[in-house]
């Protein structure tokens, strides 16, 4: 038990390390578990196995924090089981297959999909959505009273009628979604 013992703390304050120099932190495993709980609101629907690694990396904290501060190295508190996540854990660490990084990777994936949709659509002559900057507006003058239009000055100066079915006939019909409804279509086509 006593050889287990240590060589669970041995790998325990490696990892640790890894992690604090990883994060730039001080706090190590205790960091990655509370970047976890930040992400615990979508980290386990696209994430296989984040709430098992969540749930043993806070058992493998506790294990540790016995050892060290409570029952000492001849208590049989860790397991070989333990060890053995331990060491499984730390290889997908280096391996960058860790939950968090899985869960960095898909966010950059994302990215690049939402980029590539913005190049077929600038491509395809679509609109991009509207954003806020100052360009010059064209003046609005009222039009002689000739029904329910309204006369716009175009840019090159000519008064040009338009009412409120043309600009409607013109727009292609858009479904409105929330940035919820989007995310969750955008990961549904993946």
């Amino acid at each position: 038990m006593r050889e287990l013992n240590i060589d669970f703390l041995e790998k325990y304050k490696s990892i640790d390390l890894f992690v604090r120099d990883a994060f730039g932190t001080e706090d190590g495993i205790t960091e990655y578990i509370r970047r976890m709980e930040q992400e615990q609101w979508r980290g386990p629907k696209y994430i296989r196995y984040w709430d098992t690694d969540y749930r043993s990396l806070k058992h493998m904290r506790w294990v540790r924090n016995k050892l060290a501060h409570e029952v000492g190295y001849d208590s049989d508190i860790c397991e070989a089981s333990d060890f053995e996540w331990l060491k499984a854990f730390g290889k997908r660490l280096y391996d960058g297959t860790d939950p968090l990084a899985l869960l960095r990777k898909l966010e950059i994936k994302v990215r690049q999909k939402r980029a590539e949709a913005l190049k077929r659509n600038k491509a395809a002559g679509r609109k991009e959505p509207a954003a806020k900057t100052s360009e010059k507006k064209e003046t609005v003058r009222k039009a002689p009273n000739t029904g329910s239009g309204s006369a716009v000055a175009s840019r090159s100066g000519t008064l040009q009628t338009k009412t409120a079915n043309d600009k409607k006939a013109r727009e292609p019909q858009r479904e409105e979604l929330t940035s919820w409804q989007k995310f969750k279509k955008f990961f549904a086509d993946l």
